[in-house]
């Protein structure tokens, strides 16, 4: 049940915004196509460790959108809050394995994806991506055990896919959305027991056309 919760308040976000915004009835649609978006928002951040089950953390962050009438390219930053523990075990230079306890503290992500909108309903605009993100642990310190020398920072960043679902609503240039995303497992990061899982909502803000305007 713990590995729905993510789920549920994912679902439960995006219907409160489908609730919220399907009653306006305003035409949205060209100020949304070729367009720039710049967004904040905030949510949560669920991972595993071999030591930590199920932590939850805050996650803030900034977002940039160019939109299409059906695709956007997305990059967004977040920084994610706790203090926590994790272990990891590698090999040394002699073929033996050693491990350690590592102490981890936030972590921040940097994120850049494909958008798909295929369809519109009134001023509500369901989405689904495919990205890469940059995952970096901001500080890991060893506690017991012992690693070899720059083994923590081998382990203290990693790339990762991402895939995302969300649900934006628009009222002229102001635009709410929720979405949730997940990260699969990677092996050489301290998070590494299960894939991690976003719950995000926040809020985008048309900024103007992304076309050249022709004299």
């Amino acid at each position: 049940m713990r590995m729905l919760r993510p789920f549920t308040l994912a679902g439960t976000a995006i219907l409160a915004l489908a609730i919220a915004a399907a009653p306006v009835r305003a035409q949205t649609t060209h100020r949304f196509t070729d367009s720039w978006f710049w967004g904040v928002k905030t949510g949560t951040m669920t991972f595993w460790t071999p030591t930590v089950n199920h932590a939850i953390a805050p996650v803030i962050g900034g977002e940039w959108m160019i939109t299409k009438s059906r695709a956007a390219l997305y990059v967004a930053a977040d920084q994610a809050f706790f203090d926590e523990t994790s272990t990891y075990a590698a090999y040394a230079s002699d073929g033996s394995i050693s491990s350690a306890d590592v102490q981890i503290k936030d972590m921040r992500r940097y994120t850049a994806a494909l958008l798909a909108f295929p369809r519109t309903y009134g001023t509500l605009r369901p989405y689904a991506g495919l990205g890469m993100t940059l995952n970096v642990i901001r500080r890991a310190t060893l506690v017991s055990g012992a690693l070899e020398s720059g083994a923590i920072e081998d382990v203290q960043s990693t790339t990762a896919p991402l895939f995302m679902v969300g649900l934006q609503g628009q009222y002229r240039r102001v635009a709410l959305f929720g979405q949730g995303s997940i990260m699969p497992t990677q092996q050489r990061f301290l998070i590494n027991k299960r894939s991690t899982f976003y719950v995000e909502g926040g809020v985008r803000y048309n900024v103007g056309s992304a076309r050249e305007s022709s004299h």
